[in-house]
């Protein structure tokens, strides 16, 4: 009977502290995006919006292998500039 009490509560949703924590990263993943390259920003854009990479390599007129190789730069380029935002913040 508990159980069923707690699954018709209301998600109280994530804590405060929590949810600044996530505004946080995702200031953070903004910014690095934008300083990518724009070939490789509206990659990860188009990734992050629910797209395929091999939609996008169609929509562009790219080889496929080539989308693929520019998604794991930007990956690359983006781990970089997020391990060096995070260092800054603590």
């Amino acid at each position: 009977r508990e159980a069923q009490e707690a699954a018709r509560q209301p998600d109280p949703g994530p804590s405060p502290s929590r949810w600044m924590l996530d505004r946080e990263r995702e200031r953070g993943l903004a910014s690095a995006i934008a300083k990518l390259s724009s070939r490789l920003g509206r990659l990860v854009a188009f990734v992050r919006s629910g797209g395929k990479v091999k939609d996008f390599a169609e929509l562009e007129g790219l080889p496929l292998g080539t989308a693929y190789a520019r998604i794991a730069e930007a990956r690359k380029k983006l781990r970089r500039m997020l391990r060096t935002w995070v260092g800054a913040q603590t």
